[in-house]
């Protein structure tokens, strides 16, 4: 499954900024989230400046279990800029959930793999969410440290 996002660089007030993921419920119960984050928070305080690969597993259960201290932040192998599309990505290979990022204008790429847990595809397209809120598609999510009136920027996602 791919989608292509508009890679866009903003920031709240405390510095922090969204991410735009590509989720995928898979028909085990497993939840996958892979997407491109800018200044994205860390968990001690302050945020990670600039772009970055986000990713998270969650169980059946809506635990998340990988990485194991919660979601994850990876470098990509080059730059990424404000306004790059870049190629969102889950696939199933070699017994593992491929989450993977590949910044179509400047070629930087950025991946990482999790078991698929037995799962042989992933499914919701067709409804909503599953119990745990969990679903197949996209989403922009971005955490504020107090209450945030402004407005966003533009995303644009596609489909390949």
């Amino acid at each position: 499954m791919a989608y292509n996002v508009t890679a866009v660089g903003q920031s709240d007030s405390n510095g922090y900024g969204p991410a735009y993921l590509l989720n995928g419920l898979t028909n085990n119960g497993y939840w996958y989230q892979v997407g491109v984050s800018f200044d994205w928070p860390n968990q001690g305080g302050g945020y990670a400046p600039g772009f970055a690969l986000n990713y998270e597993v969650f169980n059946p259960s809506s635990v998340s279990i990988f990485p194991s201290e919660g979601g994850g932040l990876g470098n990509f192998s080059g730059s990424v800029s404000s306004g790059d599309t870049v190629a969102l990505k889950l696939y199933f290979s070699g017994g593992n959930v491929i989450m993977s990022a590949n910044d179509l204008t400047s070629g930087a790429t950025a991946s990482v793999s999790y078991s698929d847990k037995g799962a042989t595809t992933f499914v919701g397209l067709s409804t909503p969410a599953n119990s745990n809120g969990f679903f197949t598609g996209l989403m922009t999510e971005w955490y504020h440290a107090s209450p945030y009136y402004s407005n966003e920027g533009k995303v644009t996602f596609s489909y390949p």
